[in-house]
């Protein structure tokens, strides 16, 4: 199934602006922003607060002894993250209510970055469809 790509009301590729409080959708411009806000506010609710709750788990995490955001390898093996951890899966959930390209990248993206699992990234192809990419060269840390 193909996501369509680009500005959420006419599909234009260039000068796209993100929607500032979901950060999922984008626009060419504030018009067709104003013009999508309905259909787009309930998506746009749902990442929102996905957002403040994974802030808030984070905050209380945080605010436990120890650095508990070292165990990466085993991090869903501590029960006191699974609420965080649940708090980032909502958010991909409702990112997937915005039918769009850029939002499944940063889907993808985010999924990677909590797991860890930078070794086998994903592209999005031109016309949508998700292909495995061959593997990056990352630059040697300094």
């Amino acid at each position: 199934m193909a996501h369509p790509s680009g500005c959420g009301v006419c599909g234009k590729q260039d000068g796209l602006l993100r929607c500032s409080s979901c950060k999922a959708m984008m626009y060419c411009g504030v018009e067709h922003q104003i013009a999508h806000r309905e259909e787009h506010w309930s998506a746009c609710s749902a990442i929102r607060k996905s957002r403040f709750a994974i802030e808030k788990e984070e905050q209380a995490l945080r605010g436990q002894p120890g650095d508990i955001f070292r165990f990466v390898v085993n991090f869903w093996t501590i029960s006191k993250t699974h609420s965080y951890m649940r708090a980032h899966c909502a958010l991909c959930n409702a990112m997937g209510c915005v039918n769009r390209v850029e939002s499944l990248i940063a889907q993808v993206d985010r999924l990677m970055e909590e797991t860890g699992s930078h070794r086998a990234p994903i592209d999005v192809s031109r016309d949508g469809d998700l292909e495995s990419s061959r593997a990056r060269e990352t630059p040697p840390l300094a």
